[in-house]
Order: structure tokens, then sequence, then C-alpha cells
């Protein structure tokens, strides 16, 4: 698709995991796949991966405005400030920067019982069975 639609030939390496990383972590590659999970309920969980020097920051990325916004973003007491200025940082690094491009969200399917009441999906997708009751 991306020939057809942009005109950028592709070749797809598969390498085994460890070497994968190992390419990675060493910026030996022009386009790589990655993948996040957050770790808490919050966008700084993505957002601060891309910080100058941060130990998941594998892309090497670094740009010192997307930086301080970060920092900011992390002082703030004001929680709708604090989210401008995430949404800031995120239009720098994809837009401005294009040091990412996300391609595609993890989803699931599934089914649930009518009577079955209280089971929700939390923040990083996963089914939450702590508090369901079947009425």
């Amino acid at each position: 698709m991306w020939n057809k639609n942009l005109g950028i030939k592709v070749k797809i390496e598969n390498q085994e995991w460890g070497v994968f990383l190992k390419n990675r972590t060493a910026l030996n590659y022009q386009m790589a796949r990655a993948g996040w999970q957050t770790d808490y309920n919050d966008p700084m969980s993505f957002i601060d991966l891309y910080m100058t020097g941060s130990g998941n920051n594998d892309i090497g990325y670094s740009n010192p405005e997307f930086d301080k916004l970060v920092r900011e973003a992390k002082q703030s007491l004001d929680n709708k400030k604090r989210m401008e200025l995430m949404a800031e940082a995120e239009r720098m690094l994809i837009e401005q920067d294009q040091a990412i491009l996300p391609l595609y969200y993890y989803t699931n399917v599934g089914l649930k019982k009518p009577n079955l009441k209280n089971v929700f999906i939390d923040y990083q997708g996963m089914i939450n069975y702590s508090r369901g009751y079947f009425e």
C-alpha cells in the first residue's frame, strides 16, 4: 500500500527478537516497529518515552522544545493545562517532527451475557472481573 499510494518502496526484514532490539536501540534502521502499553492511566505514560535521554527513547528523538513541554506538564498541578501541554507535545512529536507514525491501535472483540454486571475493560484493555456478578 505504501508503494501504491505513496510511492515508497519498503523491504521487510525479519530479525530474531534480540537482534531486532539491539538494532533498534542502536538506531540501526530506517523504520522499525514498536509498541507500548500504558503503565498507568495517563497520557504521560506515552509522552515521556520520547524525552531526550529517556531509557525507552529508542528512536533517538531529541527536541528541547518537546522536553520543555513535557517537564512543564509533569510539574503542573492544573490538570487542564497539563493536558494541553501534553497535547502540544504529541502534536510536535507526530505532526511537526514526524518522529513516530502511529499505524494501528490494539483492539479486542468480546461478548458478554446481559446478566453479567459490573465487568468492564480497564485503561490497559484488560477485562476486569473483580467486581463482577450475575444478576
